[in-house]
């Protein structure tokens, strides 16, 4: 049996070498390497995984993993991601959505409507409470007593 650090370095990558694109800190770097963590642990391939993200700091990864990517419209990945989950309707694939806390407010009715019908995916919302690359707006997850200490 091997360790679990003969199986880390065993594993297959699913990120670049290149440096993380998200800004020093960020919760999207975690989320990221958490990612191909859980990947590797799964036992899935690069080539069986597809990650579909939208518009938002979160959907700047495409280009550090080594999957098949898409990126879709502000608040329609899920939506993209359901079509792409039926089109493969093959539970060996592995179908991952990155969406923004804004997205997920806009696409909330593809969220209930693909979990209502059961497609084979997982989405993960990047939650970090505000529009980041529009100011840092309080988004709709972000908790009211930080939204009335902003404006005093």
């Amino acid at each position: 049996m091997m360790s679990q650090t003969d199986q880390h370095t065993s594993a297959v990558d699913f990120l670049t070498d290149a440096p993380l694109p998200f800004c020093k800190g960020c919760g999207h770097n975690h989320v990221a390497v958490n990612t191909e963590r859980a990947l590797q642990l799964l036992g899935y391939n690069p080539l069986d995984v597809i990650l579909v993200t939208d518009i938002g700091c979160h959907g700047i990864i495409d280009k550090s993993f080594l999957t098949h990517t898409v990126n879709g419209l502000h608040g329609r990945s899920i939506a993209l991601a359901t079509g792409v989950s039926a089109a493969l309707n093959n539970p060996d694939k592995k179908v991952i959505i990155f969406v923004g806390d804004g997205g997920a407010t806009i696409g909330m009715q593809h969220l209930i409507d693909a979990a209502h019908n059961g497609f084979n995916m997982t989405v993960v919302i990047h939650n970090n409470m505000l529009y980041g690359m529009t100011g840092g707006q309080p988004s709709e997850f972000t908790p009211i007593c930080s939204q009335i200490r902003r404006y005093f």
